[in-house]
Order: C-alpha cells, then sequence, then structure tokens
C-alpha cells in the first residue's frame, strides 16, 4: 500500500478545515493552527490516521468482511457509484435510509420487493395492465432503486461502515455503534473523531481531497479481494491435488 506524500496531501487541500465557529472541540487534537478564522488541519496527523484506516480495511477484506460505503454530497455521489460498480461492494450516494442497520430486516424485504417489481416490469403481461397501475408499479420501483440502487448485492449486514463526512452522516455512525458495526470516516473539524473507530482527518468538502481518499481506499479493497481470491484459487488447488 502505497500512501500519498505530505506533498500530495497539500495539493488535495486536505488541510482546509471549517470556520472557527464550527468547530467541534473534539476535533481539537488534529488542528494544527487557526488561521484567518479558519481551522488547519493537521496533515501528519492525516497521514498516520488514513494509514491506519487503509491497513484496517486492507486487513477486513483479506477476511472477506463486507464494507458498506457511504457518501451522499454531491462531491462524493459518484466516486462512491464508481466504486460500488468497480469493487463490489455496497454503496449508498442518494441518502441514508433510517434503519438501515437498525431495523436489517425490512431493509431486506425492500431490495426483495425491488427485484419482484422489477421482475413484474420486465414481464410481457406488463403491458396488458391499466395504464394506472403501470405507472404506480414504475413510480414505486423508481423510488426504491433510488434508496437501494447500491445494495443490490447486500445479502447480510455489511461489518464495516465507510462514511464521506462523519457530521453529515451522524445518523448512520450512531446506527452502526449500536450494532458494533466500525466506522471508518473522513473527519473534518466540525465532526466529533471519538465517535469513529478509525477518523481520517481531512476536508471533506474538497472534491479532490474526497477523490484522493476514496481513489486510496478503492485500490485497497480492489487489491486485496484479488489476493483473497487468489489465496481461495489456491487452496482449491491444494485440495484437488
Amino acid at each position: 500500500m502505497k500512501l500519498p506524500s505530505i506533498s500530495d496531501l497539500l495539493k488535495a487541500g486536505v488541510y482546509f478545515g471549517h470556520k472557527k465557529e464550527h468547530l467541534d472541540p473534539r476535533a481539537k487534537d488534529c488542528v494544527w493552527a487557526i488561521r484567518d478564522r479558519i481551522a488547519v488541519i493537521d496533515v501528519n496527523k492525516t497521514l498516520n490516521s488514513l494509514e491506519k484506516a487503509l491497513k484496517f480495511i486492507e486487513k477486513e477484506v483479506k477476511e472477506g468482511k463486507i464494507i458498506l460505503l457511504l457518501g451522499t454530497k454531491i462531491q462524493a455521489k459518484e466516486k462512491i457509484k464508481k466504486m460500488v460498480e468497480e469493487t463490489g461492494m455496497p454503496g449508498i450516494w442518494q441518502r441514508w435510509p433510517g434503519g438501515l442497520l437498525t431495523n436489517f430486516e425490512t431493509v431486506l424485504k425492500s431490495l426483495k420487493k425491488m427485484e419482484g417489481l422489477d421482475a413484474k416490469i420486465a414481464d410481457p403481461s406488463f403491458g396488458k395492465l391499466a395504464r394506472k397501475e403501470k405507472l404506480l408499479l414504475r413510480d414505486e420501483a423508481k423510488r426504491l432503486h433510488g434508496m437501494l440502487d447500491g445494495l443490490k448485492n447486500l445479502k447480510t449486514r455489511p461489518d464495516v461502515l465507510f462514511i464521506v463526512d462523519a457530521h453529515k452522516e451522524r445518523g448512520a455512525i450512531v446506527e452502526a455503534k449500536k450494532l458494533k458495526v466500525a466506522v471508518v470516516a473522513i473527519c473534518d473539524t466540525d465532526a466529533d473523531p471519538k465517535l469513529c473507530d478509525f477518523p481520517i482527518y481531512a476536508n471533506d468538502d474538497s472534491f479532490q481531497s474526497i477523490d484522493l481518499i476514496l481513489s486510496l481506499v478503492s485500490e485497497t479493497i480492489l487489491k486485496n479481494k484479488k489476493v483473497k481470491k487468489e489465496e481461495k484459487d489456491d487452496r482449491e488447488g491444494e485440495k484437488a491435488s
């Protein structure tokens, strides 16, 4: 795992925090200074926290754990969607559906309903339904896809929750903590890093900052999924011989 240099972090603007009046007191340890009423994040702490988070993700992926990727702000949506497609991990980029973790059985029912609606709409008999009924079914399918599209392959509760913007997604963190689901999150200076198992101290409003961190997370997941697959293939080869 190759980490970015301090120069890379500076270029990506990871050190820009929030205004002093929005500083969470529990985030003071990651602040290097206040300049023009803006909190400046200590990039050395960014690098150290990023390394710890990536090592944890590496370990979890090698063990076959499921990482749920969450990023609903405009700066993260497309990247999260792309990561879901590339890594095969589940993800949410629209809106956190309250109770996703604490009422997981209900989410599974909604996913099953979505699959049923898709099958019904694709069936030739769908064309014979009344216009109003077709509209209602299509609207319901669209609503469910809007919430659950990134969770299609999710069969069990995730083991890890990776979050862009710990402050914005506090509700998801509260759910995760109740169920002892590990939380890895990008924490800007307006967030409480103590709520997260592995906070990554960084600007969570900059496209460049988010893209840098998410690219590293994606690379870590893909690399270690490949390692896990190779180890599995080796074991199966040994059994066959």
